[in-house]
């Protein structure tokens, strides 16, 4: 699983590091920290799941808030900040071509996923906006009979 640290959320959310440490003191997003002077860490899933329960950031991903520029950085930011909190005692994090790929095949599933997800939802709200459209289109008819009941009512009491 693939890990950021404070800076890079703020970075890929576009935001200030204090707001993200405000959402982690306030249970908004989880994070770890292993010690005071490593900072927090923020575990891949809990991210997503953040992202999703937030209206502002609810529908994007991280690999649609990355420019394309910052993707490789950002990929290899996440994987070092994972192999640095996974394994504490190594003070050289090696990185391989493999875990690269890794990583990368992990966020093509995710965005896979994401994107199958929202073309279900916007499937979902076709089918309301119609539904509702036919509600609408009812109600005028019944609006527009009434009215032609009404306007005759009157007629015949005169």
């Amino acid at each position: 699983m693939n890990s950021y640290n404070v800076k890079q959320v703020a970075d890929l959310l576009k935001t200030n590091p204090e707001t993200v440490r405000r959402w982690i003191r306030s249970g908004k997003l989880v994070a770890q920290q292993d010690s005071r002077k490593g900072g927090n860490i923020i575990c891949e899933s809990a991210l997503r799941e953040f992202v999703k329960s937030t209206p502002k950031y609810a529908g994007t991903t991280t690999a649609f808030l990355l420019g394309t520029a910052a993707l490789s950085t950002a990929l290899i930011g996440g994987i070092v900040a994972h192999k640095l909190s996974a394994e504490e005692n190594i003070k050289n994090a090696h990185i391989s071509a493999n875990d690269i790929c890794e990583f990368v095949s992990t966020e093509i599933e995710a965005l896979s996923s994401s994107v199958s997800n929202k073309r279900k939802t916007i499937r979902h709200l076709e089918s309301e906006i119609e539904n509702e459209s036919k509600k609408i289109e009812e109600l005028r008819e019944l609006l527009k009979t009434l009215s032609t009941l009404s306007d005759g009512g009157e007629k015949d009491e005169r």
